[in-house]
Parts: C-alpha cells; sequence; structure tokens
C-alpha cells in the first residue's frame, strides 16, 4: 500500500527569497557542470566537479544559500549519470535532450 503525504509550504517573505536562491543556485552549479562534462574528452568524476565548480562555477550570490544546495546539484549530476550510463551502456553522447533517445 502507498501512502502519500501533501505539504504546503507558506514562507514568509524572506524565506521565500531564500529557498529561490538555493534552487537557483542548485540550477545553476548542475547546468554548468553537466555543460562542462559532455565536451569530447572530458571524464565525469566528483572530485573533478567539486573542483570545477570551486574554481569557475562559484559565484558570490551562490555563497549566500546553504553550501549544500550546490553540493547536492553535484550529487543529482553523479545519480543521473549512473543512470544513464547503466541504461545505455556507459553511452554518455547524448544527455536528456528532448529528442535524445
Amino acid at each position: 500500500m502507498l501512502l502519500a503525504l501533501k505539504v504546503e509550504l507558506r514562507p514568509t517573505p524572506e524565506q521565500a527569497t531564500w529557498l529561490l536562491k538555493c534552487i537557483g543556485a542548485r540550477r545553476c552549479t548542475y547546468d554548468v557542470l553537466l555543460e562542462h562534462f559532455r565536451q569530447d574528452g572530458v571524464k565525469w568524476s566528483k572530485k573533478a566537479a567539486c573542483g570545477l565548480f570551486m574554481r569557475e562555477v562559484r559565484q558570490p550570490w551562490i555563497a549566500e544559500v546553504a553550501s549544500r544546495a550546490p553540493r547536492n546539484a553535484i550529487d543529482g549530476l553523479d545519480a543521473a549519470i549512473a543512470v544513464r550510463c547503466s541504461v545505455h551502456g556507459g553511452r554518455f553522447d547524448e544527455f536528456w535532450g528532448r529528442r535524445a533517445g
């Protein structure tokens, strides 16, 4: 039997701003790292992703949010790549395009 729980958030304006910054930091980190690791000859590793984030992705506005938001983006990308490679036999040539197979 599946049970579901629905939760409604009603943040204050300050909390809403902070939540949006966290979401933006995670999305920005995910997109930049995905773009970098899709290049030919670039191998995926979490260590390299963390180093790239510290060198190139990190922006002053990202420092205003929890440090866990970008780290969750790296973990999420690692999980996505693992699933993609296991399903498609290790191919990383096409990664979640609208028309990609």
